[in-house]
């Protein structure tokens, strides 16, 4: 019997897939929302956004993302969805804030970004100096 293809996702499954990826430090499956020809308005492509996770992100203790809100608008005629959201991210006693403008196109019932850019909004240590 033949495996069952996966079910098709949404985008907004697919962000929120994205976000549980960070915090459980499983780059792999932020990558398969990456099509390996993404270009960033940043100069990011593909293999940037590998070495940025891997080198920023997972090699974090702990690691809490939270996506505070999405913005999806409906597809336009080559069936994109234009994604504006932002990001929580907390680690050692840093608490970042991205936001992400982002265009996804479904391929094999997988959700994945195409191009898009980012913006860092701030850092401020949660834990007081002294």
């Amino acid at each position: 019997m033949a495996a069952d293809p996966p079910r098709p996702q949404s985008v907004e499954e697919a962000l929120f897939e994205m976000v549980a990826a960070v915090e459980s430090q499983q780059p792999g499956i932020i990558l398969d929302h990456i099509h390996p020809e993404f270009v960033s308005g940043n100069g990011l492509d593909y293999a940037d956004i590998d070495a940025v996770l891997m080198k920023y992100l997972f090699h974090k203790k702990s690691i809490y993302a939270e996506l505070l809100h999405a913005d999806v608008d409906p597809p336009n005629e080559d069936g994109e969805r234009h994604v504006r959201a932002e990001v929580a991210i907390t680690y050692d006693d840093l608490q970042l804030r991205y936001r992400f403008d982002l265009v996804f196109r479904e391929i094999i019932n997988r959700w994945q970004a195409m191009r898009g850019s980012y913006e860092r909004l701030d850092a401020a240590p949660t834990i007081p100096t002294t």
